[in-house]
């Protein structure tokens, strides 16, 4: 990677995602400043027109990782959600890593599991939805065996996957989670039927549509339910406070447009639905020139939950709920480490060109 970099704005005349790909990169990374200690992060450092950026990857501890990938790929490849043959997308998009980081003291069990539910639902998106295939038919399977752990007579890969996922977080004591991930999952199903439709007619979903979207089809909330199941957290069977649900939904769209601009060099050559497409076609611009935009509601949506992690601290009846609301708040950062660190953005993370 060059020490420094040129720096090529959006607005710039002949840019492209390629071009602008440092620019955006320098630009989040100033929304990351200083991630808790507490995260197995690491900072990759450059410099763009002369000044200093510094972002951050996920480091976890390796040898752990490489155990609980190797055997995360043997069931996907058991249950036949992958062949043996075709496992790049476990390879560009490792789980385990993630999990690691935002499971910090959890027992091996757990980040298995919560890497096992993310590799189930990754492999359902480019499968099935990606693909061009109706997700309707599996919610309400889907929906039953998370709930009742009946799978269908004729089970596929799917459903026999979930059916593991329900049988790991009965098996770690978290049986009172159930009915609240599989509201979650049959929400994301919800989104991917609407992003099927939108397709099926090639059409931009509203802006509103969305970012609400970008909530119920997160990967993010059914790992914050299983993050529960770590000692000194929320219990599985207390009550969530309503101020964390907001916090969550806001990490969850921070972390939505923060993957739409690191995902734009990829989105533009791919055509996958992206903010800055939606914000192009709502007001009649190109693509690159909304790209500014989504930067603008980060920063703002960061600002909010920054703010609102900080008041529900500062009023925190107990320790239990600090560490809950930090919990929730680690997410944001770990999440654009991810996005760096792994190769299924086509971010590139240990170049910044």
């Amino acid at each position: 990677m060059p020490n420094t970099l040129t720096t090529i704005d959006p607005l710039a005349p002949g840019a492209t995602g390629e071009t602008i790909t440092p620019w955006v990169r320098a630009q989040l990374a100033r929304t990351h400043p200083s991630p808790a200690d507490r995260l197995a992060l690491r900072p990759l450092r450059w410099e763009l027109a002369g000044q200093p950026v510094r972002e951050w990857l996920l480091a976890p501890d390796p040898l752990a990782c490489q155990r609980i990938e190797a055997e995360i790929h043997q069931w996907a490849v058991r249950l036949g959600l992958y062949r043996l043959d075709s496992t790049k997308a476990l390879t560009e998009g490792p789980c385990t890593i993630l999990a690691s980081v935002v499971l910090p003291g959890a027992p091996a069990e757990l980040v298995r599991l919560t890497s096992m539910y993310w590799t189930l639902i990754i492999a359902f998106d480019d499968q099935v939805v990606e693909t061009g295939r109706s997700p309707q038919p599996y919610r309400d399977t889907i929906t039953d065996i998370l709930l009742h752990g009946n799978p269908p007579v004729d089970p596929d890969p799917f459903h026999l996957a979930f059916a593991e996922v329900r049988a790991g977080i009965v098996e770690l004591g978290g049986e009172a989670l159930l009915p609240a991930f599989a509201d979650l999952v049959a929400g994301a199903i919800d989104t991917y039927v609407r992003e099927w439709q939108h397709r099926q007619h090639d059409r931009m979903p509203a802006m509103d549509q969305y970012l609400r979207d970008a909530v119920t089809n997160s990967h993010i909330l059914p790992g914050m339910l299983l993050q529960r199941l770590v000692p000194g957290l929320i219990p599985p069977d207390a009550r969530w406070p309503t101020e964390l649900t907001h916090a969550a939904q806001l990490v969850t769209v921070l972390a939505r447009l923060e993957n739409d601009l690191l995902s734009y060099r990829k989105d533009e050559h791919d055509g996958a639905v992206n903010a800055c497409w939606i914000l192009a076609e709502e007001y009649g611009i190109k693509p690159i020139q909304s790209v500014p935009s989504v930067l603008g509601m980060i920063n703002a949506l960061r600002v909010q939950l920054d703010d609102l992690i900080a008041a529900i601290r500062s009023d925190a009846g107990s320790a239990e709920l600090a560490r809950q609301a930090d919990a929730v708040h680690d997410w944001v950062d770990a999440c654009y480490a991810w996005f760096l660190t792994v190769a299924r953005y086509g971010v590139s993370a240990r170049k910044a060109g």
